[in-house]
């Protein structure tokens, strides 16, 4: 009775804690975050800096939340025997929670969460630019009725912060961010992507409209922060069916999101951290059916099967490249049950992606059709022309990445997988077959395939990056075996010097500083007004107007350039020679290319 007792207590304060971290989401929304801040102004009776203090108030409340949200669910898990009456459920977590009942491991888990979590704030904290792609996102989440997405811009006079505003957010409400969310799910603008990630970016930007790109890079990053914590987790739980080692389970969680790739996909306001986290989830429903079908373990249930269903689908709504890992994970698990004779095992997994599939073009109406008509072309093309050409560059770039990343050491024994995969196919239904190397090779092959199909001029990180996770591994160790034991320990190390702040990881970083603020002139000199001329919803001008200061005037469309009350003006075009019927009325002084997208051109009138 002690024990029962003792198991509704946690629950108890389990909840409490979770209730305590949805009421401290509100300080979130930049209202409350001011009325705080202002209430802190009448107590000390002195005015703040809102701006540094919205940034303070948002990592302090993320970190807070997060605290409690990871205490309430190790409360609630930890020594009550939830999963001893699920057994056969598809996605069996119990080998996780066993492991954490021991003090001082659950104390080490914890305590590397928080530091990678801390790694992953100090580089927010370094980021000072977009990617030309993350105000779209942005712009594509929100609905906006103008700017990169919308229709063409009043032609009027705006100050920067107001032309930012209008590029980058429509109304911020939770009305209009439900609004947004079922346009997204009919249409999300962009294809080949899906409405899944945007959906989440909407509802973490609820309340905010503002021109400040770093709140915006905190507000945006600190979501996918929250992904990394559902990686962290069920990373977890991957690792602990593959071994029993506590030191090998820790050491493989900080090599696996303690190194260049994990960190810049946390800095990048794109759906590939997302992706990350459900391809791991995935690779954990794989793992548990894969045993169960080995072990002769019957788990065909309704339950088994719309939960599987759901993740498949949610896994390929989060990144179109996905489908490569699925495939070669249905194809094992197909061929398995087909060896083993277990008939009504094939037909629940072909009927469980068929229904995967419905599944997906319910929760997004346009789901495939970006993929055949835009990727699928690319995709194509780089099969008829040049395959040589490119599958050197294929294997260029996996090398490039996996040195980048602190994986070359898995490149030496990823020599060893493909002789070892025939012995894999020859003892499929041995217990010799070992997880690992299964694991391992298939985030290999989803590796090289992507990246295969990824246009030449694009085999880029962010591709390949959530796959990096399952790399890690093939680093599990026996640690009582010195030579495993050394090599995991040196693959520590060089991760903790790959995170470091030194010149030689100055490249290894993605998406610190993409658009190269220094090269534009023209936001240097915020009294000079700005003209933007040509089509003014074209994408490439997210390149520039983040960037505009608040107080720079800007003038968009058909301008009277004598009409400017400056005698100094720039003149800001998508791309071409500037029209010579300026020369008539203006001196151009200097040219300026900004992140080869846009032109600018400062001019003086004669």
């Amino acid at each position: 009775m002690v024990g029962e007792d003792k198991f509704k207590v946690n629950k108890i304060v389990s909840f409490i804690l979770w209730g305590i971290a949805v009421v401290c989401c509100f300080a979130f929304f930049m209202p409350v975050q001011e009325f705080i801040i202002t209430i802190a102004e009448s107590y000390i009776g002195r005015l703040l800096s809102h701006e540094v203090w919205r940034y303070k108030l948002t990592v302090l409340n993320s970190i807070f939340v997060s605290s409690l949200v990871l205490s309430g669910i190790l409360l609630y898990f930890v020594k009550i025997p939830f999963f001893k009456k699920t057994q056969s459920s598809v996605l069996d977590v119990s080998s996780g929670v066993s492991l954490l009942t021991g003090k001082k491991f659950l104390a080490a888990f914890v305590l590397l969460y928080f530091l990678l979590v801390g790694v992953r704030c100090f580089w927010i904290s370094q980021k000072k630019s977009f990617h030309i792609d993350e105000p779209l996102s942005i712009s594509i989440a929100n609905r906006n009725e103008y700017g990169f997405w919308g229709k063409n811009y009043e032609q009027k006079e705006y100050t920067g912060k107001e032309l930012k505003i209008i590029s980058l957010w429509d109304d911020s409400s939770f009305v209009d961010a439900l609004k947004d969310i079922y346009h997204l799910h009919n249409n999300n603008r962009d294809s080949p992507h899906t409405n899944f990630y945007y959906t989440c970016l909407r509802l973490a930007f609820i309340g905010v409209k503002t021109g400040d790109i770093h709140y915006i890079f905190w507000r945006g990053c600190l979501l996918n922060v929250l992904f990394f914590s559902i990686s962290y987790f069920f990373m977890y739980v991957l690792l602990t069916k593959l071994t029993k080692n506590k030191i090998s389970i820790l050491c493989c969680l900080f090599i696996a999101f303690c190194n260049p790739a994990a960190i810049s996909l946390s800095l990048f306001l794109r759906p590939y951290e997302l992706q990350q986290t459900l391809l791991i989830i995935f690779a954990l429903l794989f793992l548990c059916s894969f045993d169960r079908i080995k072990a002769d373990v019957p788990f065909e249930t309704k339950t088994n099967f719309f939960m599987g269903s759901f993740i498949v689908a949610l896994t390929m709504l989060s990144g179109y490249f996905s489908i490569f890992l699925i495939g070669f994970f249905g194809f094992i698990i197909v061929s398995f049950a087909c060896f083993k004779k277990r008939c009504n095992t094939v037909i629940y997994y072909i009927g469980m992606f068929i229904s995967s599939l419905i599944f997906a073009k319910l929760l997004y109406f346009g789901f495939g059709e970006g993929v055949l008509e835009y990727r699928g072309q690319e995709a194509l093309s780089n099969i008829q022309t040049g395959l040589f050409v490119n599958f050197s560059q294929t294997m260029k770039h996996l090398l490039v990445i996996f040195h980048k990343n602190n994986f070359f050491l898995f490149l030496i024994l990823s020599c060893f997988i493909v002789a070892l995969f025939v012995l894999i196919i020859k003892n499929i239904a041995s217990k010799r077959l070992s997880n690992i190397l299964l694991l391992t090779f298939a985030a290999v092959f989803s590796y090289i395939v992507t990246l295969f199909f990824a246009p030449i001029d694009m085999k880029l990180l962010r591709y390949v990056a959530p796959l990096l996770p399952l790399c890690s591994v093939l680093f599990i160790a026996d640690t009582k075996r010195k030579y495993e034991t050394a090599v995991l320990f040196a693959v520590c190390c060089l991760s903790v010097l790959s995170i470091l702040p030194i010149s030689m990881n100055s490249d290894s970083f993605e998406h610190i500083d993409d658009s190269n603020i220094d090269s534009i002139l023209s936001v240097k000199e915020p009294d000079i007004p700005v003209v933007i001329k040509g089509d003014t919803t074209l994408w490439q001008l997210a390149s520039f107007i983040p960037y505009i200061p608040d107080d720079q005037i800007c003038y968009i469309g058909e301008t009277d350039i004598l009409g400017i009350d400056s005698n100094l003006f720039w003149y800001c075009i998508q791309e071409g020679s500037i029209a010579d019927h300026y020369n008539d009325c203006c001196t151009l002084i200097q040219k300026n290319d900004i992140a080869n997208y846009l032109t600018e051109y400062l001019f003086q009138k004669n």
